[in-house]
């Protein structure tokens, strides 16, 4: 592994470190279960290391991206329930 790329692969490790509480607290907040967290947070650093260069603000990359991700799905399986979250409705169950 060159340098160039070992420095990156330190820098993602330290990133992850230092922000694990808060992505945490993102997937938490938004009930993902385990195995989907594992698999956006990795496609998170996976796009991250693509666009290293184009990314001013890192952590502020990161975080976004992941609840960004976490929206999406919870508007998925939203769609998928056909329904409204739930407190959604006025109480209005039928």
């Amino acid at each position: 592994m060159s340098a160039h790329k070992s420095e990156r692969s330190q820098e993602l490790q330290d990133l992850l470190r230092r922000l694990r509480p808060q992505i945490v607290e993102i997937l938490r907040l938004h009930a993902v279960d385990q195995d989907r967290a594992a698999e956006i947070v990795h496609d998170t650093f996976m796009a991250l290391a693509v666009r290293w260069g184009r990314v001013g603000n890192r952590e502020t990359w990161i975080l976004g991206t992941i609840e960004a991700r976490c929206r999406s799905l919870a508007a998925e399986r939203l769609a998928s329930d056909g329904g409204e979250p739930e407190g959604a409705g006025g109480g209005r169950r039928s």
